[in-house]
């Protein structure tokens, strides 16, 4: 008796040609550099990458926080030809439902509108192929309307939910249960990879990375002294991101304290309270900013002798794995930060990492007095590993294996 053996196909999908819809927290429009845009920038240099922001709400334009108009498509100046920024249609304020079972129903209602933008951005770009990627936006996307098919379902994580201001109400709960029905999760830290394995079996690690080209630009070109700075003479400390609940407050203001010879520059957004923000302005060697967008921080740290992380260490930090540390680097800078997560233990053989004021203090001082082009050189080299077209290829790696699976 012949025995027939069919042959198994299997068709294997690689990148090319699929598209990318990107549905992240953070809009597009924000003042400062994030995960969420720089890696969807970069996947647009090679795929069609849709830009959806957190849907604004009907809360925000009778506080005339949000834009107006809904559905609308924007060319985004400095992206790549095939990123395309898109703003869904409003949805209704429920963040502020205490009831779960209340907060459920209406966020069902919200996703229902999010679905029905959504449906209209795959009909007027005429996408067929494609992959669903949610940055941290656990509160829409969670379930598909049936007729909407991503090839592959991806939720990122890049902070620590249960801590995050605002989202830390509904957001956990949310977050387990987008990583138990989505195809795959990445996170930009291994401790927030040991936090969401819990409530999934596919949790990969695609940490944060910098846009390496511009930052080395500190090295090879010379640029206009910030206005700023001008005037200054004396070596520059500098701080650049959120000035929020991260930053470990009392170790700031002892850097302006016990460095009267330097100037500590704060360089970006401020969500401190306004008696720690009166404090700081009391000192006389502290020179805050504001918000900057990231095309001019060459400038800032090229004026700079050192620069800081001086995050808190608890569990509130021990996920973070933060941008600046790659962008510092690249630059060139001597780096002083505190330990706080093992991320940022990673780069100890090319940074000063010292938890007490004395000794967070002393290393700032050492890194000014010691500096070298050795020394720098061998920082940018650090920081090249981690650039986002690496990421990029990590991401499609990970993809690929999962469409593939």
């Amino acid at each position: 008796m012949t025995s027939w053996r069919y042959p198994i196909i299997v068709y294997m999908v690689s990148s090319k040609g699929l598209d990318v819809i990107w549905l992240s927290l953070d809009r597009v429009d924000n003042k400062y550099s994030s995960t969420s845009y720089s890696l969807a920038k970069e996947l647009s240099k090679t795929n069609r990458v849709f830009f959806v922001d957190n849907p604004a709400t009907y809360g925000e334009l009778i506080k005339k926080t949000g834009k107006d108009a809904s559905d609308v498509y924007t060319k985004v100046s400095g992206t790549p030809e095939k990123f395309l920024a898109f703003r869904p249609h409003r949805t209704w304020p429920v963040n502020w439902l205490n009831k779960e079972w209340l907060y459920t129903l209406a966020s069902a209602v919200n996703n229902q509108l999010f679905m029905a933008s959504l449906r209209r951005l795959i009909r007027d770009q005429r996408i067929n192929d494609f992959v669903f990627v949610n940055v941290f936006d656990p509160f829409y996307a969670r379930t598909f309307a049936k007729d909407i098919n991503p090839r592959l379902k991806v939720y990122y994580s890049v902070d620590d939910i249960r801590h995050s201001p605002y989202v830390a109400k509904h957001g956990p709960r949310l977050e387990q249960e987008i990583v138990k029905n989505y195809d795959l999760t990445l996170t930009t830290s291994r401790q927030l990879q040991t936090l969401l394995s819990a409530y999934g079996n596919n949790v990969q690690n695609l940490p944060n990375a910098a846009d390496i080209a511009l930052f080395k630009t500190v090295q090879q070109k010379t640029f206009d002294r910030p206005e700023e700075l001008q005037g200054v003479n004396n070596p520059v400390i500098v701080y650049t991101g959120h000035l929020d609940w991260r930053v470990d407050i009392p170790l700031l203001m002892s850097v302006a304290e016990r460095n009267p010879d330097k100037v500590l520059l704060l360089v970006g957004p401020v969500s401190v309270s306004e008696e720690t923000l009166s404090a700081l302005k009391r000192l006389p060697n502290v020179i805050q900013t504001g918000s900057k967008p990231i095309e001019l921080l060459p400038s800032y740290l090229q004026y700079s002798h050192c620069a800081i992380i001086p995050f808190k260490c608890n569990t509130l930090t021990e996920s973070i794995y933060p941008l600046k540390i790659n962008e510092y680097l690249a630059a060139g800078l001597p780096v002083v930060s505190t330990s706080f997560s093992l991320d940022i233990r990673q780069f100890e053989n090319v940074i000063a990492l010292e938890n007490q004021i004395p000794e967070f203090n002393q290393a700032i001082q050492l890194g000014v007095e010691t500096d070298t082009t050795v020394k720098k050189a061998e920082r940018v080299r650090a920081a090249e590993k981690n650039s986002w077209p690496a990421r990029a290829e990590m991401f499609w790696e990970l993809v690929n294996k999962n469409i593939n699976r």
